[in-house]
């Protein structure tokens, strides 16, 4: 508290992660107002990656005022578009766990998703999916480019099995009837992850 008038952003998002890792119980009430401050205050200077710690953190400490969840939300629309797509599926991820559902905030970032989805890997396909199920979106205009980028050849195969998870429950709760073909492959790479699972317990 002594030191709080020196604080740079990037110092109180710096103990804000520290802060995730302490019991609630042993977090000093005052100081965490304080540190909160700092680096909601700084939210617009952040860079895509600083954002995606502050996201992250949020999540960990389990924000809910509703003041604090518009300022990130506001916060990642500005920046989304300089963001890469790791960070970008990394923070979807995020406000989705922090119950932000502001439906502008996932009906503008789609498009933006389907247009740039080569660049995306799997996992952030997965994630961004995964965020759109969670916040309750139903626009499956995602849903459905993925659904095409994998019938149309790209490698199912090298789907891990936490991909594989989130997309078959993402379909799920979006009530996507996804096709027999992509199912099929989902299915199997999950068939095939559980029996590697299973051999190696045998024989370890």
């Amino acid at each position: 508290m002594r030191h709080v008038l020196v604080l740079t952003p990037q110092d109180a998002l710096r103990c804000l992660r520290a802060a995730r890792r302490v019991r609630p119980q042993l977090r000093p009430g005052a100081a965490m107002e304080v540190i909160e401050a700092e680096v909601l205050r700084g939210l617009h200077a952040f860079s895509g990656s600083e954002l995606c710690d502050a996201l992250q953190s949020f999540v960990r400490l389990k924000a809910q005022e509703p003041e604090l969840l518009q300022s990130l939300g506001e916060a990642f629309s500005i920046q989304r578009n300089s963001m890469a797509p790791k960070q970008l599926s990394s923070a979807l991820m995020s406000l989705a766990r922090l119950q932000l559902r502001e439906g502008p905030l996932f009906n503008e970032v789609v498009p933006e998703i389907v247009r740039d989805i080569v660049g995306y890997s799997h996992r952030d396909l997965s994630l961004c999916l995964w965020a759109m199920a969670k916040a309750q979106q139903k626009d499956l205009r995602l849903a459905h480019r993925v659904q095409q980028l994998y019938c149309e050849g790209q490698n199912s195969r090298s789907l891990q099995p936490m991909d594989v998870s989130m997309l078959l429950w993402s379909f799920s709760r979006l009530q996507w009837h996804a096709h027999p073909e992509l199912l099929g492959r989902l299915l199997g790479c999950a068939v095939k992850h559980t029996l590697y699972d299973l051999c190696r317990h045998l024989f370890d």
